[in-house]
């Protein structure tokens, strides 16, 4: 379901749709650390 979730936000950047990277899903950045990074 990660993964599914993930996919589709991949599919809207490519379209270019710049709010899911203001306005990441909390589990996006949790599980994949696209957005906010924990280093």
């Amino acid at each position: 379901d990660n993964g599914r979730t993930y996919n589709n936000l991949i599919q809207h950047v490519k379209q270019g749709t710049d709010e899911n990277l203001k306005f990441a899903p909390p589990e996006v950045e949790r599980h994949w650390g696209l957005f906010s990074p924990n280093k």
